[in-house]
């Protein structure tokens, strides 16, 4: 039975710390999330937005409930456009109307030696190329442009730092400094094998092809910001969504990404991406989707470019990172260059270094200015942890009672077995016959 007790309680600990899946309390606040968008005026995007639900209806045959693009919390999003009850079908998009690896069958390159991410990111740019001339574009003229990614996602801002004729990387001012920053760290390393993936692979392939012309260094970092920032796990493999991806997300300060009133599933529909109102919706209300059950801010910075999940307080038994001084230094400035309106990624970039190397208890003021840490740092951050891991913790309490309750019930017995022989006569010991 305690055994079986622990268990369960390791179980629940392990789902409750539970950090992300892929797009691919009751007084905390919500808030609104969602990868960027494009940024010309609401006119053009009003006029693009109807065109892109008629490419869907009339050219791919799928279905689109009445819907608005319009701005909600400070970002485009989307919100319907009648009362909508639990379970009615927001959006039908066929599987022909997706974007994936099997998509990628109209170049001349052969792509079939190519992982599928990577025809995926090469087919986008390709299109997107050609303009009005491509199938494609209603949906891809409506997605951000490569300065509004720059902006927010670390691996673009990376990835523009690069010369692709001397393949040299000098990382930008603002955020060379958070280098050695676990979500800066990851985006240098993905955009290393990015600038592989289009030197070493793609381009060879290229020059055995006469008469193609290769996309070029920042339209292929474009189709790949486009593609880590709006796809979706469908069925065994990712696919960009055309209107479903405008929804934004929410979350909430914990870090946990379902609070949101649309769901969907990984597996086709009637070979068809489906997208549903989990609950009633009324007109006007906004709709959202879930990019993550639970997420840390690193996690969201790196693939939506926004800190939309819940900070990542270094572990007890951790040392303080010795790059924790340079890190808050270059944090300091860049809310100080706030008049200058420093880019959002070297803001968010600033936020984490807080994070990483502040307590919890202390993270407001060190939004104001880098400051000693306070001598109840220790105090706090086990206050913090106890808070963050109530399951675990609570399951420890469980079970460290239930093994008391053991030993307790044993001395008891074993106290009252005692007093009984004494208060018995002794048997001869039988041995029982085989």
């Amino acid at each position: 039975m305690r055994h079986s007790i622990v268990f369960t309680c390791f179980s629940l600990a392990i789902l409750a710390s539970e950090v992300s899946c892929r797009r691919h309390g009751p007084s905390q606040s919500v808030l609104t999330s969602g990868a960027p968008s494009n940024t010309t005026g609401k006119k053009d995007q009003d006029k693009g937005f109807a065109r892109l639900v008629k490419w869907l209806r009339e050219d791919c045959g799928g279905e689109v409930a009445p819907l608005v693009r319009r701005e909600y919390r400070g970002l485009n999003g989307l919100g319907a456009g009648s009362d909508l009850k639990k379970g009615d079908i927001v959006a039908k998009i066929p599987s022909r109307c997706l974007i994936n690896g099997q998509t990628a069958v109209s170049s001349n390159v052969k792509m079939s030696q190519f992982e599928p991410a990577v025809r995926m990111k090469i087919f986008v740019a390709e299109q997107r190329n050609l303009g009005d001339k491509s199938w494609w574009a209603p949906y891809l003229d409506l997605l951000p442009t490569l300065e509004d990614y720059e902006q927010i996602l670390p691996i673009t801002a990376v990835a523009m730092s690069r010369d692709p004729k001397t393949g040299k990387r000098e990382l930008a001012a603002d955020i060379a400094p958070f280098v050695g920053l676990h979500a800066l760290d990851k985006a240098l390393n993905k955009e290393s094998q990015l600038w592989s993936d289009y030197s070493e692979a793609y381009l060879v392939e290229a020059r055995k092809h006469p008469g193609y012309q290769p996309v070029s260094w920042t339209d292929f970092v474009w189709a790949a910001s486009a593609a880590t920032s709006r796809e979706y796990q469908v069925n065994d493999g990712l696919s960009m969504v055309p209107l479903a991806e405008l929804a934004n997300t929410v979350s909430t300060p914990d870090g946990y990404g379902n609070r949101t009133n649309l769901e969907w599933h990984s597996k086709l529909e009637d070979d068809s991406f489906v997208l549903r109102a989990a609950v009633d919706i009324s007109k006007g209300e906004e709709v959202t989707d879930t990019y993550f059950r639970r997420a840390t801010h690193s996690f969201a910075l790196q693939l939506w470019g926004f800190l939309g999940g819940y900070a990542e307080w270094a572990a007890l038994n951790e040392t303080r990172s010795p790059l924790c001084e340079a890190w808050l230094r270059a944090a300091t400035l860049v809310h100080q260059e706030s008049e200058t309106q420093p880019r959002p990624v070297a803001l968010s970039l600033a936020r984490l270094a807080q994070e990483t190397c502040t307590d919890a208890s202390h993270a407001a003021e060190v939004e104001q200015a880098s400051e000693p840490r306070s001598p109840t740092h220790f105090l706090s951050k086990i206050g913090h942890s106890i808070e963050s891991h109530w399951v675990l913790v609570s399951c420890i309490c469980l079970s460290v009672l239930v093994c008391m309750g053991g030993l307790a019930h044993r001395f008891l017995f074993k106290r009252a077995s005692t007093s009984m022989d004494k208060s018995q006569p002794q048997l001869p010991y039988t041995p029982m016959a085989n």
